[in-house]
């Protein structure tokens, strides 16, 4: 395999731009070998983006990643939010 996985007719490196080939569309007859290629399409993608060097999936997963953050953020902005309103309240006394 020598570093390259070869999804239908379309070449994967970890360095292209490249998209896997679409699966084929479901028919009653080839339903069975629909799903035998959708599984081996979904275990070489994973097998693709595990080999992806970081940088690479950075720029691949741009989106995916600011919205982890976010969402991170919200989280640890809700914690501090609790601890800070807390703290105004007992600092009021103080004020007057």
């Amino acid at each position: 395999m020598n570093g390259d996985i070869e999804i239908g007719a379309v070449e994967w490196r970890g360095h292209t731009d490249t998209q896997p080939a679409a699966a084929a569309p479901v028919h009653a007859l080839h339903e069975g070998l629909y799903h035998k290629q959708l599984t081996m399409n979904a275990k070489l993608g994973a097998e693709v983006e595990q080999r992806l060097h970081p940088l690479r999936a950075i720029r691949v997963y741009r989106k995916a990643i600011f919205w982890c953050d976010m969402g991170s953020m919200c989280v640890v902005m809700e914690g501090y939010d609790t601890i800070l309103i807390a703290n105004f309240y007992a600092l009021q006394p103080n004020l007057r």
